[in-house]
C-alpha cells in the first residue's frame, strides 16, 4: 500500500503522552509507523496538516443512528426538517437534513466533523438487521456496527426455562452471524414480556416472567455465560475473549470471527486470521491457537474420514458420489 505522510499537524495522542506537539505522522498499510531514518525515503502522498489537529478517531460505543426507533423518530418530528440547518450538496458530499435525528448522509458528515471514525448502534432487533445494514451503507465516512437485542427473545427464554444452556449459546452464535451484529445486547431483560401481560414492568432481577416462568436474573446469567463460552469480546466484563497476535493485527478493531472474513478473505490484508482463542478451565473444547474457521474445517474433514471409514467397513451403505 502507498506510504502516506501527514505533515505539520498538532498531534494529540494521550496513549503515547503526546500533547499538542507539531510533528509529522507516517502511515504504511493503514498503520502509523516510526518516521523513516533514511532521508531518501519519500512518501507516495503528503497531506499538509499545518494549523490543524491530528488525533486518534473517536469511537462512539453507544449511539442510535439506524433501525426502527430512529426512523420512527424521523416520522414523529417532520417539522424539524424545515427549521434545522440542512447539509447542502457539494462536489464531494451529498445533501441531508439535521435536527435531533439527522438523515443518513448527514449522520456520517456530522460524526466525522466531531472527530469520530466509528459508531455502534446499541439496540437493533434481529428482524430489522437487514434494513440497518442498508442504512449503514448510506452513512458515509465512519465505520459502523450494531448490537442485536436478545433480552426478550422468545426462543432464548424458552430454552432457559427448559434448562438448555447449550441451545442458548448456539442460538446466540447463529444470531450474531445471521444478523452480522457486533455483540449481543440486553435491555430490560424480561421486562417487555411483563408489560405485555400486565402493563407493568420488571422491577427487580428476580421478578417472575409469566408464561416462561423465569426471571430477568436468569436471562442475564444465561446470556452472559453463553457470551463467555463463545469468546465474544466484552470490554470490562471479565469474560474471556479472543486475544490477538500482535504482529498480525492490522488495527481494525474487528476482533472475533470477522477478522478472517474481512482481513483475510475480503481485503487480503492478512494471510491468516490474527485471532488466537485462549482456552480456560472447563473449556477444553476451545482452541489454544488458530481460528474457529480452521477448527470447523478440521471437524468437517474428520466427519468425512469417518464416513469413508464406515463405507469401507460396510460397502452396502449408501454414500453420495461427492463423499466417496
Amino acid at each position: 500500500m502507498p506510504l502516506l505522510k501527514i505533515a505539520g499537524g498538532k498531534v494529540y495522542d494521550p496513549a503515547n503522552k503526546i500533547d499538542g506537539e507539531v510533528r509529522d505522522l507516517w502511515i504504511e498499510n493503514g498503520r502509523v509507523i516510526p518516521s523513516p531514518s533514511d532521508p531518501g525515503i519519500r512518501p507516495d502522498r503528503v497531506i499538509d496538516a499545518t494549523g490543524t489537529i491530528v488525533m486518534p478517531g473517536g469511537v462512539d460505543m453507544h449511539c442510535h443512528i439506524a433501525g426502527p426507533k430512529v426512523n420512527a423518530a424521523r416520522k414523529m418530528r417532520p417539522e424539524e426538517k424545515r427549521i434545522s440547518k440542512p447539509v447542502m450538496r457539494t462536489k464531494f458530499g451529498r445533501s441531508g437534513t439535521t435536527g435531533s435525528v439527522p438523515s443518513t448522509f448527514a449522520t456520517g458528515y456530522l460524526y466525522s466533523g466531531l472527530g469520530y471514525t466509528a459508531a455502534f448502534d446499541a439496540a437493533v432487533p434481529a428482524l430489522a438487521a437487514r434494513h440497518v445494514h442498508e442504512e449503514f451503507q448510506d452513512t458515509p465516512i465512519i465505520d459502523k456496527g450494531f448490537y442485536v437485542l436478545v433480552g426478550n427473545n422468545h426462543y432464548i427464554m424458552k430454552r432457559i426455562a427448559a434448562g438448555e444452556p447449550e441451545r442458548v449459546r448456539n442460538y446466540l452464535a447463529w444470531l450474531l452471524g445471521a444478523t452480522k451484529a457486533y455483540a449481543a445486547k440486553l435491555v430490560n431483560p424480561g421486562g417487555v414480556e411483563v408489560w405485555k401481560m400486565s402493563g407493568g414492568n420488571a422491577k427487580s432481577l428476580d421478578d417472575h416472567i409469566d408464561h416462561f416462568n423465569i426471571s430477568p436474573r436468569q436471562i442475564i446469567q444465561s446470556v452472559a455465560r453463553s457470551v463467555d463460552e463463545l469468546g465474544l469480546p466484552i470490554e470490562g466484563s471479565g469474560f474471556l475473549a479472543p486475544s490477538v497476535v500482535a504482529e498480525k493485527c492490522v488495527g481494525c478493531g474487528l476482533c472475533q470471527t470477522r477478522c478472517y472474513a474481512i482481513n483475510v478473505a475480503e481485503k487480503q490484508l492478512l494471510a491468516e486470521s490474527a485471532i488466537v482463542i485462549q482456552a480456560g478451565a472447563g473449556r477444553e473444547d476451545r482452541m489454544m491457537q488458530g481460528s474457529y474457521r480452521a477448527l470447523r474445517e478440521a471437524e468437517q474433514q474428520q466427519r468425512l474420514e469417518e464416513l469413508q471409514k464406515r463405507q469401507m467397513e460396510s460397502p452396502d451403505t449408501y454414500l453420495p458420489d461427492f463423499l466417496k
